[in-house]
């Protein structure tokens, strides 16, 4: 049988699918550019070129980990494919993760509903907002600093613990980020700055879902050598770190 986290999965991804395809297809780029030319693009054209493949390279990986979760989330014979926002378990690095949504919250809130919903989830708590701007703002800085840890894992090829902290960090930005942007689009002065930092919150939490993804593979040795595993992985974090300097940089001061 079919649970109904696996059908809400298929709505939910469907969209982002077709939203992400539409703007991969309508939107010019050469051809040949691979994944190695994106890191170079900046040398020559301008940084929304740049940022437009950084960001195409980041939906291309969320359709992909989509495509085998959903084929995983339909096996009965598949122990972990998907585990819920906020489990720290190091199965759950490079797998589906179910969003953080209200519409999906009273399914899993409880351990009796998520064993009669999704039984095959281990149940953790829905992670919580933060109860004001300023600790949201607070929060998201801690979160920047472990995010900086997290590379220097990398670094030292103790990539479980890197995963782990990935697993930990993400749940808590999409939470806090959401309250920032809460309180600034409800002032009409920072309405514009909202969307700036709606934008940049998108684009932490896509890089950091990339880099949840190749952590898994890694962590698989799907990539062979650790050396090679290391600089992809090292890849996507530096790419999540520049955005969440974009995001910290977005906040206004007195908040």
């Amino acid at each position: 049988m079919i649970s109904i986290i696996a059908l809400l999965f298929v709505a939910s991804f469907s969209a982002e699918t077709t939203n992400a395809f539409t703007v991969l297809t309508s939107t010019p780029f050469r051809t040949h550019t691979n994944l190695n030319q994106m890191q170079e693009i900046g040398d020559g054209e301008n940084d929304s070129k740049r940022n437009f493949m950084l960001s195409s390279r980041r939906e291309i990986f969320r359709i992909i980990s989509g495509c085998v979760t959903f084929g995983a989330l339909l096996s009965p014979t598949s122990s972990r494919a998907a585990c819920l926002s906020g489990d720290p378990s190091p199965d759950c690095i490079g797998v589906y993760k179910v969003p953080i949504d209200d519409a999906i919250e009273s399914y899993i809130d409880t351990p009796e509903n998520c064993a009669k919903f999704a039984p095959d989830l281990n149940w953790v708590p829905i992670p919580q907002s933060p109860k004001s701007p300023k600790l949201a703002k607070e929060e998201l800085l801690t979160m920047d600093a472990r995010l900086q840890k997290t590379i220097a894992l990398v670094q030292k090829g103790d990539l479980t613990n890197a995963g782990v902290e990935v697993l930990s960090i993400i749940p808590r930005v999409t939470v806090a980020g959401r309250v920032v942007v809460s309180h600034l689009e409800s002032d009409s002065k920072t309405s514009m700055r909202a969307l700036r930092y709606e934008n940049a919150h998108y684009d932490v939490l896509s890089s950091l879902g990339s880099s949840d993804i190749v952590l898994g593979q890694a962590i698989a040795g799907r990539f062979g050598s650790i050396t090679v595993a290391q600089i992809q992985v090292l890849e996507e974090l530096n790419d999540a770190k520049a955005s969440f300097k974009e995001l910290l940089r977005a906040m206004p001061d007195d908040m």
